[in-house]
């Protein structure tokens, strides 16, 4: 899809996300997660509220909290649909997952930009994503996590 149709296919919320993508930063995958493994932890979602709030793009905060609030998060059901909204939002604003947690990847430059490395790569350069990174185009919005590969976690001493 060009830039040109992603812009037209977007809603004022998306618009607004894609325009202050960086605020959003350590939300991203909260959110994913949340909606995707029907997590009722409705913190992300209240975070994302929060810094809507502190943005000076006053046609965003308006649009956004036409359709989210944080009030939402007090009905459990409803707070779940509304963050699948806010994650569609996300993908329509062009902002995309890059990773899944358990894939090995090479860490070339490009990973490098993406991920940032717990434990160092195996002989072959490879290691396994601990946290998806996303993207907005070229543009890293919140960074990754990979491990050298064969490495568990309890080993790096993370738990």
């Amino acid at each position: 899809m060009s830039n040109t149709q992603n812009t037209l296919s977007q809603t004022p919320v998306s618009a607004g996300i894609a325009r202050n993508a960086e605020v959003f930063e350590g939300l991203y995958e909260s959110l994913y997660c949340a909606v995707t493994q029907r997590q009722t932890d409705t913190e992300a979602y209240e975070e994302w509220c929060d810094r809507v709030a502190l943005i000076k793009d006053e046609d965003f905060r308006t649009a956004f909290f036409l359709v989210f609030s944080k009030d939402d998060a007090a009905d459990e059901a409803l707070c779940l649909r509304k963050m699948r909204m806010l994650l569609g939002s996300v993908q329509r604003a062009g902002i995309f997952r890059a990773g899944n947690a358990g894939d090995t990847i090479l860490y070339d430059g490009e990973a490098a930009e993406y991920f940032g490395c717990l434990k160092s790569p195996d002989e072959s350069g490879r290691v396994t994503v601990v946290k998806a990174a996303w993207l907005f185009g070229d543009k890293v919005v919140e960074r990754g996590a990979v491990r050298g590969a064969g490495v568990t976690i309890a080993e790096e001493g993370l738990l």
